[in-house]
């Protein structure tokens, strides 16, 4: 089995999405063996603030290496398996997961509603928080086992990027329009 990377840009998410995102890691991590948590990576990219006062909680309960901060993408969206944002606040982050076919995991609103569904991602209803990082680490956890269904949420992520955008221009204009709504 091939390593599982959640990608997760933060740059302008609340202190509670992020929480979000490193409690629904951290309970997928703990609910595998440590053959699996060799294999699972959460990456969160961040120009904007420190996430060490954040994470450093997180880190000590998983190891070191199972959360990686940077501050640039360093095309590591490319080589993830996930793209994981609760909240749509980086919308340009859409198009590009679509095209390179990462499936996208956020919740279930409008601005997403307009480029994910069953076939490219997978959206949850907002509810408690703890309700919702169960359903978030759900989702990861069956995304990490069943690869067959990782593969055809890419395909379909492919499929979606090419029925939505006609040229490469377009995505880079939705891309800049898209930045600027954020």
């Amino acid at each position: 089995m091939q390593s599982f990377i959640i990608y997760s840009p933060t740059d302008l998410c609340s202190r509670e999405e992020i929480e979000i995102i490193l409690r629904s890691f951290t309970d997928l991590y703990f609910s595998v063996t440590n053959k699996h948590q060799k294999r699972m990576q959460l990456v969160l990219v961040n120009s904007k603030i420190n996430l060490n006062e954040i994470i450093s909680h997180y880190r000590k309960e998983t190891t070191f290496d199972a959360i990686k901060v940077t501050d640039t993408d360093n095309h590591l969206l490319g080589i993830s398996s996930v793209l994981f944002m609760p909240k749509c606040h980086q919308k340009s982050h859409i198009p590009r997961s679509l095209s390179i076919g990462v499936p996208i995991l956020s919740f279930d609103e409008l601005p997403q509603r307009q480029y994910i569904d069953n076939s490219c991602g997978m959206l949850v209803k907002a509810n408690s928080p703890e309700h919702n990082i169960s359903q978030f680490a759900s989702i990861l956890r069956m995304l990490y086992f069943d690869p067959e269904a990782r593969k055809m949420l890419q395909k379909g992520a492919k499929k979606q990027f090419n029925s939505m955008f006609d040229h490469p221009r377009e995505v880079l204009a939705d891309e800049k329009s898209l930045s600027q709504v954020a």
